[in-house]
């Protein structure tokens, strides 16, 4: 945890450089807090709640609303991420794996460091809640009971709240939690977890539900929808446009493949001359452009490394939750497997994916990767 506060510390020092649109908003959300102006979401964001503020406002209160303590608190988030996957590696395969684990966390790719600079944009506190709920998950298919079950209900109500992405952790969860629910035993205790568990979501969801009420306004209405588009013209106007449907589904797993997933484990995105042009570094201020000659020995030296190593975590990932002797683990490892899937096929199928910038809707495998790199 120290080594990751020492290597962003540019980051930090260089905050006013890079603030942008999007770090606007979050600094002067941070600067209304500062003033005794707390809000329920950010603005024009109701699927974003106002937790990472929460992370960043004792400096800012001390300090001042600035662009530094503005990115220190994304640090903080990732701080957060190293913690709670540590701490669900631990729980799942022993100290020995936890520890490995900390590897590609603490040694980021620039990707992933540069999504610590970003207060909502990097979800990084939703993926320290996504490691928390996974060690939620595990306790309660250990020992089950109702209390367990009101705590992570509680646990996933919050997630949903602070962000929308944390649904994809729910249908994973309700698949393994079927086997625990079939276990002999009293159906009367049974009935009581469910029972507890959504009443527990229920009081956690309740802040995202009356923040909408009390501030419905989204500018972002269109950003879930999804490549099943409409034809709006000719005899079968109305009807999915399965020929657009598909070149969208291709265009977005290519930027899956080659630009955000390569970004995000390792740095680099997979260039090659056919890919869109992009601006050279020194002549960046009057925007010239020029084609890329093609990866340095560098970036592909990177890319085989960390794509073999991201590659052996995953498998190992997945063979250690079907071998595991304990159940609880074995089931937590799968709903952390199908999770990342989940997100991932959400990743194919939204609209709005564009180009590299969109791998920070990647951000859970960064668990998956830590986790199975343990293993």
């Amino acid at each position: 945890m120290i080594w990751v506060a020492i290597v962003r510390v540019p980051l930090i020092l260089n905050a006013r450089v890079h603030l942008d649109s999007d770090l606007a908003v979050d600094g002067l959300t941070l600067m209304e807090a500062t003033r005794g102006h707390l809000r329920w979401h950010f603005p024009g964001t109701p699927h974003l709640g106002i937790g990472p503020v929460l992370v960043a406002l004792p400096a800012a209160l001390i300090f001042g609303a600035t662009p530094w303590t503005l990115v220190l608190g994304g640090v903080l988030a990732y701080e957060c991420v190293v913690l709670a996957t540590f701490l669900l590696a631990w729980r799942l395969f022993g100290p020995r794996s936890a520890a490995w684990s900390l590897v590609p966390l603490a040694f980021a790719s620039v990707g992933t460091i540069w999504l610590s600079g970003r207060l909502t944009g990097g979800h990084l506190l939703t993926v320290a809640w996504f490691a928390g709920t996974l060690s939620c998950l595990h306790a309660f298919l250990s020992r089950g009971g109702p209390a367990r079950a009101l705590h992570l209900g509680f646990w996933c109500g919050i997630g949903l709240y602070l962000d929308s992405m944390s649904l994809a952790i729910l249908p994973p969860m309700a698949l393994v939690s079927i086997p625990a629910f079939l276990q002999p035993g009293p159906m009367g205790r049974k009935f009581l977890g469910l029972v507890a568990f959504l009443l527990g979501f229920t009081i956690g969801d309740l802040p995202r539900e009356v923040g909408y009420r009390i501030d419905p306004y989204d500018s972002y209405k269109e950003q879930f929808n999804t490549i099943l588009l409409r034809k709006t013209s000719g005899p079968n106007e109305g009807e999915i446009d399965l020929d657009r449907t598909k070149q969208l589904a291709t265009d977005h797993t290519r930027i899956l493949a080659l630009e955000c997933l390569p970004r995000l484990i390792a740095g680099h995105r997979i260039v090659f001359p056919d890919l869109p042009w992009e601006p050279t570094p020194e002549k960046f201020g009057n925007r010239a452009w020029r084609r890329p000659t093609g990866p340095s020995a560098v970036t592909m030296i990177t890319l085989a490394t960390t794509g073999f190593l991201f590659a052996g975590a995953v498998l190992s990932l997945m063979i250690a939750g079907l071998t595991s002797r304990e159940l609880a683990s074995r089931w937590t490892s799968l709903a952390l497997f199908l999770t990342v899937g989940l997100i991932t096929v959400g990743f194919v199928i939204n609209k709005n994916i564009f180009n590299s910038d969109n791998y920070r809707y990647l951000v859970f495998w960064l668990v998956a990767w830590a986790v199975g790199f343990g293993v």
